[in-house]
């Protein structure tokens, strides 16, 4: 006879996704099982790039973290525009900020003058 549980009325947030379990035994023992020295110079250390795995460096500017509060029609208008231009908006303010202020540099920044030979 088969007990019951009692259902609590606490959903789980996120699903399980479960991997095919005989996959990837299947895939465990084929590695286990295979010669991989022709695959590999093992004379020499291997680098990512040499697998095929280049990361991009990270940029040489650190970045801070801001809060902005902006008028919520605005922020819906970027978050359309971010929407059909795929790109999250986030990435699409800094965009319109780098533009801005690239447009107007010359009006607040005064411009480094280098001296002339003499």
């Amino acid at each position: 006879m088969k007990k019951s549980r009692k259902k609590s009325g606490i959903k789980p947030t996120h699903k399980k996704s479960r991997a095919p379990k005989k996959e990837v035994l299947r895939e465990i023992t084929d590695y286990d099982y295979t010669d991989l020295t022709d695959f590999a110079d093992l004379s020499k250390p291997l680098t990512l790039a040499d697998i095929g795995i280049h990361i991009t460096p990270r940029t040489a500017q650190p970045t801070e973290v801001v809060s902005l509060r902006l008028p919520r029609p605005l922020l819906n208008e970027i978050r359309a525009i971010g929407m059909v231009e795929d790109i999250p908006y986030t990435a699409l303010i800094k965009e319109f900020l780098a533009e801005a202020l690239h447009r107007h540099r010359h009006r607040y920044l005064p411009v480094e003058r280098v001296p002339l030979p003499r």
